[in-house]
């Protein structure tokens, strides 16, 4: 059995995600995607970067998707990190 999957996504200021940064900085991705046995999903996330301190790292997010690959219910991904750098 063959299976393929394609897809496609759009993201703003997602650059952010992994970056230091002292100032408040919003993202958000938003992706579609397709398997050849389970149809269509999605995945979006909302989230910030910041450093309230100057020596940390505050990321917040929140992701939902739907997979390609079970049931295709949603899962909820709600993530508070924070890093202090030294």
């Amino acid at each position: 059995d063959s299976y393929s999957q394609f897809g496609f996504g759009f993201s703003i200021g997602e650059t952010v995600n992994e970056q230091f940064s002292r100032a408040f900085r919003p993202y958000a991705l938003f992706d579609l995607l397709n398997g050849s046995d389970a149809g269509w999903g999605y995945g979006m996330e909302l989230g910030f970067v910041f450093s309230p301190t100057g020596n940390d790292w505050l990321r917040g997010r929140y992701r939902k998707g739907q997979s390609t690959f079970g049931s295709g219910q949603d899962a909820n991904l709600l993530d508070l990190e924070y890093r202090y750098l030294f």
